[in-house]
């Protein structure tokens, strides 16, 4: 099939590039959300007036999306392999579709996923062939994931990540209070846990005491207390939630929503601490297997030099809550920041409309 589609590829080359035109995709069409959709939201909102065609795969999300001026194509169609080859931009957050031949004319963006935490690219066994430009949002996501992990030599945009955006603008408070109106939760305070996939791609129950984690956490925060959990995508179809007394929102699309409206988050290797830490709110790394998970996976950026508090079992994450001293984690942060050289300043979706309608980087924003 993916050879069939090869050929189709190269036959639908006859077709002419329309240069207003976009394609997106967030992850590998599975939700609405990321940087795609960041992208998407800042264009409408500042006139950018693209056709925005937007690939998916699963098409119940289409019906729960609320981004104007999109028309969604079904992945797996004719259809988008026709869009996404007469478009001028591409935008991917992942290694693009190995199947479609694209055109020396189009334009591929890739902005990945997450920060660069843990092993990718040679590490895993794949790379990415189909791009650009590539954003990154600091020096380290430059050196450790492009450089090494992609060993990628075309242009690189140095900008913010998009779907950061919202971190840096009153929207966020927007966003927050529509999160909290949806679930019910106005006059609560939110723990977002939020672990990632392991590589064989099963769920793995931590054991992680969320009874015990409300009364820590009432006793250092104050406030009444509610647990969001939300399991990682690739999960998402082949485990339910069954803790007691937590709220599953594991099938909200955007997690971007869901870090506004979070208080704290706690994760184990999930680059979602990396976007949530730039609204300088308290992560806590929960990893009851972090010596078997650097054996089999490895991190790109050692586990010490992270600012965050790590716990290998429940008693130490009630104490790293307990001991939380807010002044230490923010000098942390500035200091992690600083030393990973970051360019996260909410302009993020703004420079990459710029290098679009410049058709190439400028020496001030790319290398």
């Amino acid at each position: 099939m993916k050879a069939i589609v090869k050929i189709l590829s190269r036959i639908l080359h006859i077709f002419p590039i329309k240069h207003n035109k976009i394609f997106l995709m967030n992850a590998a069409g599975t939700s609405i959300g990321g940087d795609p959709k960041a992208l998407v939201v800042w264009g409408n909102n500042n006139n950018k007036t693209y056709d925005y065609v937007w690939g998916m795969k699963n098409r119940i999300y289409v019906k729960q999306a609320e981004l104007k001026n999109v028309r969604f194509v079904n992945k797996r169609s004719f259809r988008c392999i026709y869009e996404a080859l007469t478009s001028r931009v591409l935008f991917f957050n992942v290694n693009p579709p190995k199947y479609l031949v694209f055109r020396k004319e189009q334009i591929l963006i890739n902005s990945w996923h997450g920060f660069v935490f843990k092993k990718v690219g040679k590490h895993r066994g794949y790379r990415i062939e189909e791009t650009t430009c590539f954003i990154s949002n600091s020096n380290t996501f430059t050196e450790l994931l492009l450089y090494d992990s992609f060993e990628y030599k075309n242009k690189i945009l140095l900008c913010g990540q998009p779907r950061n955006d919202i971190f840096f603008s009153d929207e966020m408070k927007v966003v927050s209070r529509s999160v909290r109106e949806k679930y019910g939760l106005s006059n609560k305070k939110i723990l977002l846990y939020a672990p990632t996939f392991r590589s064989d791609f099963m769920y793995k129950d931590t054991g992680i005491d969320f009874n015990q984690l409300r009364s820590v956490l009432k006793k250092k925060f104050s406030g009444d207390w509610v647990i969001l959990y939300r399991l990682h995508p690739s999960l998402l179809l082949t485990h339910k939630v069954t803790a007691k007394d937590v709220i599953d929102v594991s099938a909200h699309q955007d997690m971007q929503e869901l870090l506004c409206a979070a208080d704290v988050l706690i994760t184990d290797y999930s680059s979602s601490m990396w976007d949530f830490s730039l609204m300088k709110k308290p992560v806590f790394v929960f990893a009851n297997d972090i010596d078997e998970y650097e054996a089999e996976r490895g991190f790109a950026l050692p586990y010490d030099e992270w600012p965050y508090a790590i716990a290998k079992n429940n008693f130490e994450l009630q104490t790293n809550i307990d001991e939380y001293s807010e002044p230490d984690y923010l000098m942390k942060l500035e200091s992690f920041f600083s030393s990973m050289t970051s360019y996260e300043d909410g302009q993020g979706s703004k420079a990459v409309f710029d290098y679009i309608e410049s058709a190439e980087c400028s020496q001030n924003s790319c290398s």
